[in-house]
């Protein structure tokens, strides 16, 4: 696994620069530490939360992300209520009203990175960084192990159950943007740990949050 930091990921990728603090259980902790570096141009930043969250859950992150300058907007869902598809396409046009001319990045939690590269390809022109955070990237241990739960089904919806499809993964596009991929490792691996003892962070194992092209 890199060891490379955000910070150095943004210093190698001018135009934008990003810090951020650990990941635990779906969590970002530390928001001073898990916001976007100074950098020049301002750019609109989206800020994207996962399933079974809403916005407030990234509100001290968007705070000093404004602190140090930039403009933020979130955007929530719903996947009881919508499917993924609906949310997919409810977060494309929320990019399309908001996008600042001069260029916006993406900070996308969970679920919510999954439906920034679903969308990736008819995003509109002047998208320029990417962030997952605990991001799975391909098919998840949990989501295939509750399949058929029937809770889990209706809490979850369409969003759930792509989670576990391969199909889906194989056909989701990788955005063509620098991109990195935060991941938590704060999981137990002990024998009851349904990842085998693989780093985790209690939702998602670090290699199911692998992306081949983005910074880890």
């Amino acid at each position: 696994m890199s060891r490379k930091g955000p910070a150095r990921f943004f210093r190698e990728h001018p135009g934008q620069a990003a810090r951020t603090g650990r990941l635990q259980a779906g969590q970002v902790h530390r928001p001073e530490k898990a916001a976007a570096l100074r950098y020049k141009p301002r750019v609109q930043v989206f800020l994207v939360h996962g399933m079974g969250r809403s916005p407030f859950g990234l509100l001290p992150l968007g705070r000093y992300l404004r602190q140090i300058g930039h403009t933020t907007s979130f955007f929530g869902y719903s996947v009881a209520l919508h499917s993924f598809e609906e949310n997919a396409a409810r977060l494309l046009t929320h990019v399309k009203k908001n996008a600042a001319p001069e260029g916006y990045a993406i900070i996308a939690h969970s679920l919510g990175g999954v439906m920034t590269r679903y969308i990736s390809a008819e995003l509109p022109a002047g998208f320029r960084k990417f962030v997952m955070l605990g991001t799975p990237n391909c098919p998840v241990v949990m989501a295939r192990k509750f399949a058929t739960n029937t809770l889990y089904v209706r809490l979850t919806g369409t969003s759930g159950q792509h989670l576990g499809d391969e199909e889906f993964y194989r056909a989701l596009p990788v955005p063509a943007v620098p991109s990195l991929v935060i991941a938590g490792n704060w999981g137990r691996r002990d024998r009851l740990s349904p990842f085998a003892g693989a780093p985790n962070d209690g939702i998602v194992s670090v290699e199911e949050t692998r992306l081949d092209g983005a910074e880890h």
